[in-house]
């Protein structure tokens, strides 16, 4: 091959050895080399004529391969099947892969495989482009078995063909037999038929499925649906026209409102059932206000500040998960100034030159309310940071005092921001709560702020410190905390603590959604000792670990969680400061509620006297919790610096009843646990007490500070 012409220039280099990145298996390459030199600066280079020519070929490693090969044919004809797709698992002591190629049989129903020796299970199935039906066929593994476990192995030799023939059946498919309900639905007042009424059919028996296709009532009020036999609970739903959706009051069958009271209707082979409706318009609402004012902790009125008046979580919740055609969720969303995106909103509205707010609402509602100006920390009413915490305001005519005290947010240069998603990756409007590790006494214990419409969120101006996360979606997701990566985390306990020093971004918090799928209702109580805890997240899940159903205990420690099926469920209940408890609950088909799932919560690490190794600003002295308490209660202080401490009980009179702590302390966080006993270790009446902390320090006081708490037997 002396013809250079048909040569490409590779590369200059600059050294006795070249490597040549561009060569391929299975080829054959020819190389020369020429040499350049440079004489001096002002000459052209001279290239030497070339050396002679290298032969160098890659030949292709030979594998040891051998073949499967066979023919499929239907079972019952013993005709052959074109275009069955036959995959080869190929078996390995520690895994098991799908070997390449995949082949499809041909127009007589033949194909072959080369694959490299080894043992493999094969399977037949129908390729994706055959039609769902006749003339499709049940997929099989060699030889005629159903599954892959039962599957005659097949050993590939080297050079050697092996023949593995299969006969694919038709899949049977059963006569589906149905019957028809059919019926008219009329106005209770005026008799007259009722159009674009919405009618649906829930299965009955273990557990009460999802509806089946449902029917709309024509102009004569008529509606006919043709159903697979079985039992069905049936409802009429208002109206599908959103103009009148809440027009008429949704119904059972026959005439109830509670599905527990619901009567079944049969449907039995080439039967027809008449379920006649008559619905009722709802009673015309009636209205109350909500009034207060909005100040500062100094007792200046706030004007222009943002108040709003919502739905309970625990209502939200409740609504999504029955699906209540009066939830209004969708409708409900507004962005308020100074605190973000917020659903289950029923008013919103500014203070006034002299800081007061009255809001016109529908009465006999429960409701939550929240205020919030730049430049003040948002809040709950009354004087909650936690939203979970956020007093019930029963509106039953006109409710007066519900006043706001905004504390100033100090000018802090950390945030923390990120997302709330689910694993979708959808975002999930939501409360974002951070609950310090070791909670600040003077700026309070708890900090919150919403997310936007897309679940983004940016929480600014916040205290140095560690803290936990967690995300209180509005409705149709269960409250989580922050885990990198996971979702669902419903435990404080497993959450990952946040350092926030700085700007602090990628807080992402994973929620589950809550996928309710039933009628039952389930109803129960939280105690701490023997008085209630409010706040507490109550969680329904199956064995498997998928959300069901969420509750939220109120003032009385009562919780509810809606539309839970039948068979076996997990309750869990958590609150932060508390040991999470859960409790196993078995639901009997037929039964629609559960009541008595009740909860005795511990608290969570109690010790005599326990030091944080942070080290706080200012001295301290915080409120004990819980509060009233029975039988134990914490009261946490702070120290700047090393200093000789005194914690001492008083009773009403003046009287010393027990002193926790007395002596030298180093600074940081404490935490002391009283058992509600006096000095000589008798336990003492209920009522009020007063607990005191001075610090001293070379014969100086530095400090001194009394609260009061509230001891319930």
């Amino acid at each position: 091959m002396d013809d250079t012409s048909h040569f490409q220039k590779i590369t200059l280099v600059n050294s006795p050895v070249y490597f040549d990145h561009s060569v391929k298996v299975g080829y054959t390459f020819f190389y020369y080399v020429t040499t350049v030199a440079l004489i001096n600066s002002s000459m052209r280079p001279i290239e030497s004529a070339p050396s002679n020519i290298a032969k160098i070929s890659f030949a292709t490693p030979e594998r040891p391969i051998g073949i499967i090969a066979g023919t499929v044919t239907d079972d019952t004809t013993g005709k052959p099947i074109p275009g069955i797709r036959i995959l080869f698992y190929r078996m390995r002591p520690s895994m098991l892969t799908i070997d390449i190629p995949i082949t499809i049989t041909d127009s007589l129903g033949h194909y072959a495989a080369k694959l490299d020796t080894g043992t493999y299970k094969i399977k037949a199935q129908p390729a994706p482009w055959m039609p769902p039906g006749p003339p499709a066929y049940n997929s099989e593994w060699y030889n005629d078995k159903k599954d892959m476990a039962t599957a005659d192995p097949v050993i590939v030799i080297q050079n050697a063909s092996v023949v593995a023939d299969f006969g694919l059946s038709r899949p049977v498919t059963p006569p589906i037999v149905k019957g028809v309900i059919a019926g008219k639905v009329i106005d209770d007042n005026t008799q007259m038929p009722i159009s674009g009424i919405l009618i649906r059919f829930y299965t009955k028996g273990p557990s009460i499925s999802n509806w089946q296709p449902t029917a709309i009532t024509d102009s004569l009020g008529l509606y006919s649906a043709t159903l697979d036999t079985g039992t069905y609970l049936v409802r009429a739903e208002g109206s599908i026209r959103a103009s009148v959706l809440t027009m008429y009051m949704p119904e059972w069958y026959n005439n109830v409102t509670e599905v527990a009271l619901a009567t079944p209707v049969k449907v039995s082979p080439g039967s027809s059932f008449s379920a006649d409706f008559g619905l009722s318009k709802p009673i015309p609402p009636t209205y109350a206000t909500i009034e207060g004012t909005v100040k500062d902790t100094l007792g200046n009125v706030l004007r222009q500040a943002t108040v709003v008046i919502m739905r309970s979580f625990q209502e939200m919740s409740a609504l999504a998960a029955t699906g209540s055609v009066n939830s209004g969720m969708e409708t409900e969303n507004a962005d308020v100034d100074g605190i973000g995106f917020c659903r289950g909103v029923v008013w919103s509205g500014k203070t006034d030159s002299l800081g007061a707010f009255k809001a016109r609402v529908l009465a006999g509602q429960a409701y939550i309310a929240m205020a919030a100006k730049w430049g003040y920390l948002p809040e709950y009413y009354d004087n909650k940071t936690d939203p979970l915490l956020a007093d019930i305001i029963k509106v039953v005519s006109d409710v007066k005092e519900v006043n706001f005290s905004l504390a100033p947010n100090a000018v802090l240069h950390n945030s923390i921001s990120g997302v709330v998603r689910d694993s979708t990756g959808n975002g999930v409007p939501s409360v974002v709560v951070l609950i310090p590790v070791t909670p600040n006494l003077v700026q309070g214990k708890m900090r919150f702020g919403h997310t936007d419409s897309t679940g983004a969120y940016t929480i600014g101006e916040v205290l140095l410190g560690t803290y936990v996360v967690m995300a209180v979606p509005f409705n149709g997701y269960a409250p989580a905390f922050y885990k990198a990566g996971a979702y669902g985390v419903m435990r404080w306990q497993l959450a990952d603590k946040v350092l926030i020093n700085g700007d602090v971004s990628g807080i992402n918090i994973g929620v589950l959604p809550i996928q309710s799928n039933g009628f039952v209702r389930l109803r129960g109580r939280i105690l701490a000792g023997r008085l209630p805890l409010r706040g507490v997240r109550v969680m329904a899940t199956t064995p498997g670990g998928q959300v069901i159903g969420c509750g939220l205990t109120e003032e009385t420690g009562q919780y509810l969680i809606e539309a839970l099926p039948v068979g076996s469920l997990i309750i869990t209940a958590d609150c932060q400061d508390y040991a999470t408890s859960q409790q196993p609950v078995t639901v009997a088909g037929g039964q629609y509620e559960v009541t008595g799932v009740d909860f005795t919560l511990e608290v969570q690490g109690t010790t005599d006297v326990t030091t944080n190794e942070s080290l706080p600003g200012l001295y301290a002295l915080g409120q004990n919790y819980p509060n009233p308490f029975n039988p134990s209660t914490t009261i946490t202080f702070d120290l700047p610096v090393n200093g000789n401490a005194t914690l001492t009980v008083f009773n009403t009179l003046g009287q010393e009843v027990r002193t926790l702590v007395t002596g030298p302390l180093a600074a940081g966080r404490s935490r002391v646990v009283w058992n509600a006993t006096d000095q000589s270790g008798r336990t003492v009446a209920s009522g009020v007490y007063f607990y005191r902390l001075t610090v001293n320090g070379a014969g100086k006081e530095f400090f001194s500070s009394v609260k009061k708490m509230l001891l319930v037997r």
